[in-house]
């Protein structure tokens, strides 16, 4: 990552690599050829130095003009090509043209000369006291092979450790490099430059958070020294806020002698949104809907808070209410409480809360930890009531493509999250006997989406996994398949499984603002085989498939998407329709 005050680690120039070893071409050979075009050139090279590397840096193949830069150019990428490999007396010894027809050809004759070897490595610039810590960070050691690239990390490496320590304009150049037999001394000389102190911070780009919750964001770096490694972590603490689509590199700007103006360039970030989704299934000739309302960054202060409503028809119905604090007692921990109820007819009720704390973990990376309970009603079975606590974790990975445009296809964008969860239960069965059993859940989702010419490609992958230590499981513990947000093609939750895994593709043409698209679900689960209700039927494994196409078209009340999929043994008279809104405000 550049950071302010890096300057280049530039090795040499190529006249100083070779050190007078190799010979100027002559300028009267020039003359003979100059303006004309090569047809070919022919490499004839006594050592390990790649042809391939020789062109790149001479610019001497078919087709190159030989102007005065292209016939410098020819001695200088000889010497930075034989550096790379090692040979710091890499020269050309001969070189001849051959004119047929009005066609020019060159052969290029190169002697490598003697593998080179580090020797003695003086540092200049570099305070008696300071100077075993800089020769550590260089990691160089006398009689290694030369390594053009181990040079410049290892200049790098010294002025990064120099910019961390409050010197952000620090530099490191070889100021002398002697070449003798086949030992390099190097000199390197070192300018650390003043520290500096952050007398501000500033956010470049329209936003509406407020000051307070950015200052909360940035503790630690205004009137401290300049350190690069708190300006990242602040960063990561920005992005983690929500409330920005993106957030650059910071910049160090001097304003006086010592001081300074740390910056960052900031987009806006996700608005408040609403989806709603009407679904008509053939199948059962029933209506199903979802309607979801997203706050986000609640009066500028990066607070979060969702309600959801799914309606499966026949009083089947979800409830969500979560809520999202950005800071937990000051500190940069995200905070979320949740509370979420399921009916199932006259089958069962579920009620659960969670509250859990989210870590930042990296750019665009998460951690979220925490401690829930729930209970559930049942109206049929042997079980009449269900009481649960529950500990659980999720680690959560973005692309700033998904952050910025979601699974939209108009960049490319990846989100992947892992979770898993440990539940104690106490069973309370009708006979009045009570029962305590634990369930284990790993689930993990993940989802890419990319621009492919004037296409969109889209891949979902998720799966999940839960298990008892004593008991069969009940339906209120399986995983929902079905409906236009997992097994598309399906009534919503037509399946139940204990373990399953999911694969959903779409192939989609560009409409402008929209695309539209076709799609092909398919899951492999654990289906119980008896009554649901009933948890001790057994189980048996199902593939199913669901395919279709559907379109996502604007609207000048936001996005209005349109699918429609069938699933086995369906006619075409059997189609899930799903209409669906999303505004943003």
């Amino acid at each position: 990552m550049a950071r302010p005050g890096w300057l280049l680690a530039t090795l040499v120039a190529s006249a100083l690599w070779v050190s007078g070893a190799g010979h100027a071409l002559a300028a009267d050979g020039f003359s003979s050829v100059a303006g004309r075009t090569l047809t070919s050139v022919r490499w004839s090279v006594d050592g390990a130095l790649p042809v391939t590397r020789l062109e790149q840096e001479t610019g001497w193949r078919a087709g190159a003009v030989l102007d005065p830069a292209r016939w410098k150019a020819l001695s200088e990428g000889v010497a930075r090509t034989g550096a790379a490999s090692g040979y710091l007396g890499a020269r050309v010894t001969q070189l001849s043209f051959e004119d047929e027809g009005g066609k020019l050809a060159a052969s290029v004759t190169v002697a490598a000369g003697e593998p080179c070897r580090l020797g003695r490595v003086d540092l200049y610039g570099v305070r008696a006291a300071d100077s075993l810590a800089a020769r550590r960070a260089l990691g160089l050691d006398t009689g290694e092979p030369w390594s053009e690239e181990k040079v410049s990390a290892a200049l790098s490496r010294l002025v990064n450790d120099l910019v961390a320590a409050g010197h952000p304009f620090a530099q490191a150049r070889v100021k002398r490099l002697s070449v003798a037999d086949g030992q390099a001394d190097v000199e390197i000389a070192v300018l650390p430059g003043d520290s500096a102190v952050v007398d501000s911070v500033h956010l470049d780009g329209s936003h509406r958070t407020k000051p307070t919750v950015v200052k909360h964001a940035l503790a630690g770096l205004q009137g401290e020294p300049y350190d690069p490694r708190r300006a990242d972590e602040a960063r990561t603490r920005l992005q983690h806020l929500g409330t920005f689509e993106s957030v650059g590199e910071p910049r160090f700007e001097l304003t006086s002698p010592g001081r300074g103006r740390l910056r960052y360039d900031v987009a806006e970030g996700r608005q408040s949104s609403f989806d709603g989704v009407v679904g008509y299934q053939g199948e059962g000739h029933a209506l199903a809907g979802t309607a979801r309302l997203q706050l986000e960054n609640i009066a500028g202060t990066a607070r979060r808070a969702e309600l959801s409503w799914q309606g499966r028809g026949a009083g089947n119905a979800d409830f969500l209410l979560s809520y999202r604090e950005p800071f937990f007692f000051g500190l940069p921990i995200a905070t979320g409480i949740s509370f979420t109820q399921q009916l199932a007819d006259s089958q069962y009720t579920r009620t659960d809360y969670d509250l859990g704390f989210e870590f930042t973990a990296g750019e665009g990376l998460a951690l979220e930890v925490g401690l829930g309970g729930g209970r559930v009603v049942t109206d049929h079975g042997a079980v009449q009531r269900s009481n649960r606590q529950r500990t659980w974790a999720a680690l959560r990975k973005e692309s700033e493509g998904w952050r910025t445009s979601g699974s939209s296809g108009r960049r490319a964008a990846w989100r992947l999250e892992l979770n898993t969860s440990q539940e104690f239960v106490r069973d309370h069965a009708v006979t009045g006997a009570s029962a305590h059993d634990r369930i284990y859940s790993l689930g993990l989702g993940s989802q890419f989406a990319a621009p492919w010419s004037r296409r969109v490609a889209r891949v979902g992958l998720s799966g999940g996994l839960r298990i008892a230590d004593r008991q069969d499981l009940g339906t209120y513990d399986l995983y929902p398949l079905g409906g236009s947000e997992s097994l598309r093609g399906y009534r919503e939750h037509q399946f139940y499984a204990s373990r399953f895994a999911l694969l959903r593709l779409e192939h989609g043409w560009r409409l402008k603002d929209g695309d539209v698209f076709l799609f092909l679900d398919q899951a492999l689960f654990d289906h119980p085989t008896g009554d649901l209700a009933d948890s001790t039927g057994g189980s048996e494994t199902r593939y199913r498939a669901g395919y279709g196409f559907g379109a996502w078209l604007p609207t000048s009340v936001g996005r209005a998407g349109l699918s429609l999929g069938w699933g086995r043994g369906d006619g075409p008279l059997d189609a899930k329709l799903h209409l669906t809104l999303k505004s943003q405000f």
